[in-house]
């Protein structure tokens, strides 16, 4: 089976969800001060750190290739290849992200299974927003640090998502 290369960069991205839905390509980065932008690579760093997340890097390779039993009868190097290869294709291309301005009950967060969409995973505004106010309150706040396990949920779900479309994009 052959992946979808990834050509992404990890920028974040805002834009409405009627735009996006409609085929709009992303073009209103993030400025850098915004506290997402300094969670994000975060995220990133920490999955890619060696030792730091193996049973979640487990489940995205099981993902990646569509097999949970994929370690059983490999050697250590064997399995240490396969741990390289995600942590390449995270941490070199990782996903695009995105705000999406869309109502809270949608959700947290959704990656899209579509041509010119699978690049990106959103995170809804709502939350990102209750997130930043909390932060400015007191980052070491029970709410801050909940909003912010909630955002880390959301990229951990949205990201297998992704992972799964650059093993299954051609089945569109």
């Amino acid at each position: 089976m052959t992946a979808v290369t990834s050509t992404t960069t990890g920028k974040i991205f805002q834009i409405s969800h009627a735009d996006f839905t409609s085929g709009v390509t992303p073009t209103d980065e993030l400025p850098v001060n915004h506290p997402l932008s300094t969670l994000w690579p975060d995220f990133q760093t920490k999955i890619c750190t060696p030792d730091n997340c193996p049973r979640l890097l487990h489940a995205y390779i099981s993902i990646f290739l569509r097999n949970d039993q994929w370690s059983n009868g490999l050697s250590f190097m064997e399995r240490a290849e396969r741990y390289d290869q995600i942590t390449k294709i995270i941490c070199d291309h990782p996903p695009n992200l995105l705000i999406l301005d869309q109502p809270a009950q949608a959700g947290y967060g959704l990656h899209l299974r579509e041509p010119g969409k699978w690049p990106y995973i959103c995170i809804t505004k709502f939350w990102v927003q209750e997130w930043v106010i909390a932060m400015a309150f007191d980052p070491r706040r029970r709410l801050a640090l909940a909003l912010e396990a909630l955002l880390r949920a959301t990229l951990v779900h949205e990201l297998s998502h992704w992972i799964f479309t650059l093993v299954s994009l051609y089945h569109l």
